[in-house]
């Protein structure tokens, strides 16, 4: 009987004793790689498909220049201090010019932080614009090595940005 009990309490502890750290690592999800977006989400609906007022013409143009890869990306780089990563990242909605230098931070606890509401960006592209909105408005995150979800909030809405590693 005593052999059980001790068996019973290894099994219910080996749980926690192999648990492993449930901290993101920062560097591994943001830094090293491009982040291309894929989708603007808000809950489990494509955001930007079904939902704006743009025209069909002005989606399947955003739809276009959203599957080349060479749009709405962006890079960070930045270090890890007291559980929070920051530095600056560049990117690019649909521009030419895109974006560089732009201060972020983000931290174990999911807080998302950016400050290109700082700059002065004009795009006059529907899904463009709100690609930089978002990124103006970001407040988590949740991801991971190949995928990250931005949130942000728009007149009381949550939404995310849903972004993937370029290959």
């Amino acid at each position: 009987m005593k052999r059980f009990i001790y068996i019973l309490s290894f099994l219910i502890a080996l749980p926690i004793l192999s648990s492993c750290d449930n901290e993101d690592d920062l560097v591994g999800i943001f830094i090293g790689k491009t982040w291309i977006l894929t989708d603007i989400m808000q809950g489990t609906t494509s955001y930007f498909v079904w939902n704006t007022e743009s025209t069909e013409e002005e989606k399947a143009e955003s739809k276009e220049l959203l599957g080349t890869g060479e749009n709405y990306w962006i890079a960070f780089a930045g270090s890890v201090a007291d559980g929070t990563i920051s530095g600056t990242y560049t990117g690019k909605a649909v521009s030419t010019v895109g974006f560089s230098n732009v201060n972020w931070s983000a931290t174990q606890k999911k807080k998302f932080y950016s400050d290109l509401y700082k700059f002065e960006i004009n795009e006059s592209e529907p899904l463009a614009k709100e690609f930089i909105y978002g990124l103006e408005n970001a407040d988590s995150y949740q991801g991971d090595y190949n995928n990250l979800s931005i949130y942000y909030t728009r007149e009381g809405k949550k939404y995310s940005l849903l972004l993937r590693v370029r290959n």
